[in-house]
Parts: structure tokens; C-alpha cells; sequence
């Protein structure tokens, strides 16, 4: 059974997780034809979007965060990295490891197939989708304006 293309677009958060040594985690999915992104989902009926990033770290990756930061909000438009055509509405977060766990501590669920931590240059040179890119190409230029994110 194919799933048809959905007459609205889909509300979704992805949450870069931060470690204390400057790295950030990066999960390889089969949903975007194994290619390295951050973990995320959709936002539920009723639930805010930085509510629903940490519920989706947990469950994708077993990870608690905290410090949970809005950065970035794009359009995913019938990306063809994607596995099916699809238009996501995407809510991007910045958010940091709990000091409870350990880089290690990563548990994945179905969704993805492995894990690496990075810092944001090594991960340019990674197989990495569109949206991964526009997220880190903003992330550069709020770093440039003093910000920190």
C-alpha cells in the first residue's frame, strides 16, 4: 500500500543535542535514505514544539536534554532525500545533553540505524540532508552576529 501525499504540510521539531566537549549527535535514517541528520518528529495535537522535541529525543535516541533553544524554522518541500514526497514545516532546536547522561547512553529506536557524535564542521563532510545543511549554514551566520546558540 503506498501512502498518499498528505493535502496539508506536517508540523515537525529536530533537536541538535549539544555534548559538554562540543560535539553534537548525528543519527543515519533510513527515512532519508540512510543519510545523517538530527533526531526529530512530529509535533502532536495539544503539545508545544519544544515539548515535543525533548518527547522525540527520548524516544529516538533514549536521551534526556535540557536548555532546549528554538534556532531555526525551515520548509521541507517534496525533498526527493526523503523516502516518500512529503512537506514538512520544520521547527529546529538546540538543545543540551542532560548531565545524567553520557555520550554513550544513546539507545535508538527503529527509526535510525546508528549514531555519531561530531563537531559542526565534521559533519559537512558526512552524508547529510538538505535540511541538516540549511540548519548548520544558520547556525554559522547567527555564530558570526556574536550569537550563541
Amino acid at each position: 500500500m503506498t501512502n498518499p501525499v498528505r493535502p496539508f504540510p506536517i508540523v515537525t521539531v529536530g533537536g541538535m543535542v549539544l555534548a559538554p566537549d562540543g560535539t553534537f549527535l548525528l543519527v543515519k535514517s533510513h527515512k532519508w535514505h540512510h543519510m545523517y541528520t538530527i533526531p526529530g518528529g512530529k509535533v502532536d495535537l495539544g503539545e508545544t514544539c519544544a515539548d515535543a522535541v525533548v518527547r522525540e529525543l527520548k524516544e529516538e535516541t533514549n536521551l534526556d536534554v535540557g536548555n532546549v533553544r528554538f534556532v531555526h524554522l525551515q520548509e521541507s518541500i517534496f525533498n526527493d532525500q526523503f523516502y516518500r514526497p512529503s512537506h514538512f514545516v520544520m521547527h529546529d532546536y538546540v538543545v543540551d545533553l542532560s548531565a545524567e547522561h553520557a555520550k554513550d547512553d544513546v539507545r535508538l529506536n527503529e527509526e535510525a540505524q546508528e549514531y555519531l557524535w561530531v563537531r559542526p564542521e565534521e559533519a559537512r563532510e558526512l552524508p547529510i540532508n538538505k535540511e541538516l545543511i540549511h540548519l548548520l549554514d544558520h547556525l554559522d551566520v547567527l555564530k558570526g552576529e556574536g550569537c550563541h546558540a
